[in-house]
């Protein structure tokens, strides 16, 4: 049976420099809890999504997204 939380998912891997990857993570952080799960390998943010539906899983995303693109761009200052 299909656990109702985690109808859907996505994993999401993005590249950064290196002198980035600290400042975004901890940008992202508070936003993510309970919503999204981070991880580093070398300069690779893996986010891992799970949600109970589609559209709350493209939301997340949709957030997520418009989140890093902030963080990174305040991260090139």
């Amino acid at each position: 049976m299909t656990d109702p939380e985690k109808a859907a998912s996505c994993t999401i891997e993005v590249e950064l420099d290196a002198d980035q990857i600290e400042a975004v993570m901890a940008a992202l952080q508070p936003d993510n809890t309970g919503f999204v799960d981070t991880t580093r390998d070398g300069n690779i943010v893996r986010f891992t999504i799970s949600s109970g539906s589609v559209r709350s899983l493209r939301h997340t995303i949709d957030d997520l997204m418009a989140c890093l693109k902030v963080a990174e761009s305040a991260s090139r200052k």
